[in-house]
Parts: C-alpha cells; sequence; structure tokens
C-alpha cells in the first residue's frame, strides 16, 4: 500500500472494500488493529490516522510530526498506536 489513496482488498475475490483517500500525500505504512474493524495508516504528509475499515470514516488524525510519518503499529489489545518518524519525537 504506497501512493495517495490506499485500498483495503478482500483476498478472496479481489474486491475492493475501501478506498481510503484521507492523506493529501503518499502512504507509507498501515497496521490493522487486533479488532480487524480499524486501520491505522501513515503518510508523508506528516499525519498518522484511525480509520474504520467498514465506512472508510476516520476515527482520529494525529498531526503531532513535523516530518513524514514512516510506520505505525497497535498494541496487542489495540488501545495504544504507536507512530514513527525521522522528526526525532
Amino acid at each position: 500500500l504506497v501512493g495517495i489513496y490506499g485500498k483495503v482488498v478482500d483476498v478472496k475475490t479481489g474486491a475492493v472494500v475501501q478506498t481510503l483517500k484521507h492523506h493529501s500525500s503518499a502512504v507509507s505504512a498501515v497496521a490493522f488493529a487486533p479488532d480487524g474493524r480499524t486501520l491505522a495508516t501513515a503518510s508523508e504528509d506528516r499525519t498518522a490516522a484511525v480509520v474504520d475499515v467498514e465506512t472508510g470514516a476516520v476515527v482520529h488524525t494525529f498531526t503531532h510530526h513535523s516530518n513524514t510519518v514512516s510506520a505505525v503499529a497497535f498494541a496487542p489489545d489495540g488501545m495504544t498506536l504507536a507512530t514513527a518518524s525521522s522528526d526525532k519525537t
């Protein structure tokens, strides 16, 4: 998943389940939460977002980085999200 738009695809049918259009620059990483219904995205637009996979709605956008967000990861309980950036924060 790299590009301005991310896509969630059904692996059995190949059908696009959701097209994610909430970033203004390239998507650099994605991670599913343990519940399988929530997705975190990272972007070169310096933001990370949490998205409801079924609706495509952005639940929260994180704007605390001053450089590309290069990675996102959920804690095993799905309640904490870690983000990584080269901005030294």
